[in-house]
């Protein structure tokens, strides 16, 4: 059994992506609760840790920064609701955010990189 830390940044990799959320203080069951903006819940949202992570196996992911828990939860359920948004609100923007940090996503900034390169290859050869 894996050992879960209030405030912790935890992901599941999906496809190419890693998607990321936060362990909060509470329990249901005996199960941590996870706190992500997921497409599939279309916002932010407080769930199951078995919910957050459906058929995906866990994967470390980089912590933010070092901050209190509370402050990171309480930040965090600040927005519990707001919509999700693949280029301004996804759930690394999210999670940054949380943290006290400009919201930012690391994953869509190497996403644009990488198809801008794509599409200049593509050019090139023409």
């Amino acid at each position: 059994m894996i050992c879960f830390t209030p405030g912790q940044v935890i992901g599941v990799r999906v496809g190419f992506i890693t998607h990321v959320g936060i362990v909060t203080d509470r329990t249901v069951n005996g199960e941590p609760m996870v706190i992500s903006n997921s497409l599939r819940r279309g916002e932010v949202a407080e769930e199951p840790l078995s919910m957050f992570k459906g058929a995906f196996e866990l994967v470390p992911v980089e912590q933010p920064a070092v901050m209190p828990a509370w402050i990171v939860l309480s930040r965090a359920r600040e927005k519990l609701g707001t919509q999700w948004k693949l280029t301004s609100w996804n759930c690394e923007h999210f999670v940054t955010w949380a943290f006290g940090h400009e919201p930012q996503s690391k994953q869509l900034q190497a996403g644009v990189v990488t198809g801008v390169i794509a599409l200049f290859s593509i050019l090139n050869r023409a």
